[in-house]
């Protein structure tokens, strides 16, 4: 039993060990879930690769080396306004992913546009802090990326599958450092 995992948890029926690979997990958040994503990569093992929408990072993920895969999903124009994720970018030596959404917030990371566009249908996005790009098609852009490099480090799946998806996706600035 992993040395984290509460007694009432382990105590279940099932036998988690058989369902889930303990070893070798992916985590992601959004804001500063995906600031506590950056951490669990840099202090846990059996955290393979990280995956942050719109993170606030800060602590030892900023300061000191951070040797694993790492996507950074943001808003347009946080990565030149947030010394932080600047900083993070360059400690990242385990394969560093940048992917900036043009028209996109960071509140538009979350399901509320998609909500909004069904409770509020005459306010615009913009106007309520969701940016200018459609809900679904962040949602869609966020999925792809998400896939690919959970794909690529979880799966063993081809670099391409994330390389590629610039193509696909013209309103997306990315960017990988090996």
């Amino acid at each position: 039993m992993p040395e984290r995992m509460s007694p009432s948890f382990a105590a279940t029926n099932m036998t988690w060990n058989n369902i889930f690979d303990l070893s070798h997990i992916g985590v992601y958040g959004h804001s500063f879930g995906g600031g506590a994503a950056a951490m669990m990569c840099h202090l846990d093992d059996r955290v393979i690769a990280g995956l942050a929408l719109d993170g606030y990072f800060q602590g030892d993920v900023v300061t000191q080396e951070f040797d694993k895969p790492f996507l950074m999903m943001l808003a347009e124009g946080h990565f030149d306004q947030d010394n932080a994720s600047q900083a993070l970018w360059e400690k990242i030596t385990g394969g560093a992913y940048r992917a900036e959404v043009t028209g996109s917030t960071h509140y538009g990371y979350t399901d509320v546009g998609i909500l909004l566009t069904h409770l509020t249908p005459l306010l615009s996005r913009k106007t309520v802090g969701f940016g200018t790009i459609a809900p679904k098609r962040l949602i869609e852009i966020t999925n792809a990326y998400e896939q690919a490099f959970f794909g690529i480090h979880l799966q063993g799946k081809n670099l391409d599958s994330i390389l590629n998806l610039s193509d696909l996706y013209e309103e997306v600035y990315f960017e990988y450092k090996p």
